[in-house]
């Protein structure tokens, strides 16, 4: 992701229907944005710190997301 920042993932979320999201990863690292992911899943503070160096955030910009299926047009999220 850091040669090639361009990314998509898709997952199934049923029997019919699946999400792909897209965008540009952009890693931040400093330590608010470590602490800012660790508040908010508990489990990672059992494993990493803010100020661990194999720890890394990021967040995807221009950002594109729908949800489509199999019978009807897509939806679009963002």
């Amino acid at each position: 992701m850091k040669k090639t920042p361009k990314v998509e993932l898709c997952a199934i979320i049923g029997d019919d229907r699946w999400i792909r999201v897209n965008g540009e990863v952009v890693f931040d690292n400093s330590p608010e944005a470590k602490l800012a992911m660790l508040s908010s899943n508990p489990e990672l503070k059992k494993i990493y710190n803010e100020y661990d160096k194999i720890f890394e955030v990021f967040y995807l910009k221009n950002m594109h997301a729908k949800i489509s299926c199999s019978y009807s047009e897509a939806e679009v999220i963002c």
